[in-house]
């Protein structure tokens, strides 16, 4: 059995979905609601950041850069960022 997601809405109790699917008629289906939260589906990064952020990041990580530097390099990316950068003690510490 093949697996595959399609997205759709339901319009007068149909499911209408966003791009036609090549079917053959009698082909059972199952439709399930759909909780974007819950979507196992791997997803892109949520925070883009730029080449320039990125260099340093991996040079904290590598240890090419020292870690007394990281409170204000953290502190920049909060400032432009603000909720979407949020390090992972204080995600841990909310959750």
């Amino acid at each position: 059995m093949q697996e595959f997601w399609l997205q759709g809405v339901v319009k007068n109790g149909q499911v209408v979905l966003a791009t036609p699917l090549d079917l053959p008629d009698g082909t059972v289906v199952t439709v399930m609601h759909y909780d974007p939260d819950d979507d196992p589906r791997p997803i892109g990064p949520r925070l883009k950041i730029t080449d320039e952020e990125f260099a340093e990041l991996t040079a904290f990580i590598t240890k090419k850069r020292s870690y007394s530097e990281w409170p204000e390099f953290e502190a920049k990316l909060v400032r432009k960022y603000g909720d979407q950068w949020k390090p992972a003690h204080q995600r841990l510490a909310a959750g």
